[in-house]
């Protein structure tokens, strides 16, 4: 078994979300690594005001023991959830929006990246925040198993 940490198993999948998303949508990935990833990268404080952009993000959850053994031997079972909020200015419509949360659903739900198994994803629209822009976010689970 490969050992995972909370920290690498976030890598796996962010480096997968990288690979399989549009390159055009801003992207902005928060917690450990905060930065900004687009065609033409933004700093962390220039969202895009007229315009769709992304923010991914992780959650961490409980971990449950899955075998009792001597120590070394045990399996605890990590859970988390992807986070994901795309955002959208009033008048752009919500078609292209819904589809964005789509293909990122589809990059990870049912899949397994390096012993990292994603899980079943959801979304649904937030409604108009402050900032004027309009917000569908939606989380995928996924868990992995280290060993202690």
């Amino acid at each position: 078994m490969t050992e995972l940490t909370r920290y690498s198993a976030e890598k796996i999948l962010r480096a997968e979300f990288i690979s399989n998303f549009d390159q055009t949508i801003p992207v902005c990935f928060e917690n450990r690594d905060n930065f900004w990833l687009c065609t033409n990268p933004l700093t962390a404080s220039d969202k895009p005001s007229d315009d769709i952009w992304v923010r991914f993000y992780f959650v961490n959850n409980t971990s449950n023991q899955r075998t009792y053994a001597s120590k070394g031997n045990r399996t605890w079972n990590r859970m988390g959830l992807i986070g994901f909020q795309v955002n959208y200015p009033q008048g752009k419509g919500v078609s292209t929006p819904k589809e964005l949360c789509e293909d990122i659903i589809n990059i990870f739900e049912g899949n397994t990246f390096n012993s990292v198994y994603c899980l079943d994803g959801t979304y649904q629209e937030q409604g108009i925040q402050d900032d004027g822009f309009y917000m569908l976010y939606g989380t995928i689970d996924y868990n992995f198993d280290v060993r202690k």
